[in-house]
């Protein structure tokens, strides 16, 4: 998942992916016959293990289907780039794990 996040997200604050369309290319990758239920789930165990080098993972639940989220652990880049896009109150109610304050 790492691999790919940095293939996407690169230099960009935030990268968004349908989880099926992940689901399907890690399964691809990794030959995994896992549900989305299941995908979803162990999405939402590395969300709260919080151990991706460089980036954050949420998962926005707001509308069908779902997305994860990769975000830059760079607090200044991130706060930056939530204010372009005008994009507190929807990061605001990702699943989400961490914090806007500090820089890590």
């Amino acid at each position: 998942m790492y691999e790919l996040a940095r293939k996407h997200t690169g230099d960009k604050a935030i990268w968004k992916c349908d989880i099926e369309i992940l689901r399907q290319n890690l399964r691809q990758k990794s030959g995994s016959v896992q549900t989305l239920r299941h995908f979803r789930s162990d999405v939402r165990d590395i969300i709260k293990r919080d151990a991706l080098p460089d980036y954050r993972v949420a998962l926005d639940t707001s509308g069908k289907p779902h997305r994860i989220v990769f975000y830059t652990r760079d607090s200044k880049t991130l706060m930056k780039e939530l204010q372009h896009i005008d994009g507190f109150i929807w990061f605001e109610q990702l699943e989400w794990q961490g914090t806007l304050q500090a820089d890590d």
